[in-house]
């Protein structure tokens, strides 16, 4: 059993990111489909590589002042938090395989590729 325990713990080490958490932030305005699509989007890219990911959706709406603190000048757009050093894809974040290359993201191997 501490055979099988521990090439758990190498496979989840050694799997897409090594383990490291991905802290990302959606900034959207209000529900509507621009917002809804991207929601959609970060979603996806949870559903592929969410072992990884942590998001966090700040509607600028509700929550002006971290929009103002983030500099956000246009939504939707998707902020690597962590690790540092922090990327953003501003607009359309449909490819999400792209984005997950951009911000240093990986499938998870033991998830496979759908």
């Amino acid at each position: 059993m501490p055979i099988d325990h521990t090439r758990k713990e190498f496979e989840r080490t050694t799997a897409g990111n090594g383990g490291q958490r991905v802290q990302l932030r959606l900034f959207v305005a209000g529900m509507g489909p621009r917002s809804t699509q991207a929601v959609s989007d970060v979603q996806r890219l949870c559903a592929r590589y969410g072992e990884h990911c942590q998001v966090e959706i700040v509607d600028i709406y509700e929550q002006p002042a971290m929009a103002a603190r983030e500099q956000i000048a246009a939504v939707p757009t998707l902020v690597r938090v962590q690790p540092l050093p922090l990327r953003r894809v501003i607009g359309a974040i449909g490819n999400i395989d792209r984005v997950a290359s951009n911000f240093g993201i990986r499938v998870n191997r033991t998830a496979g590729t759908r």
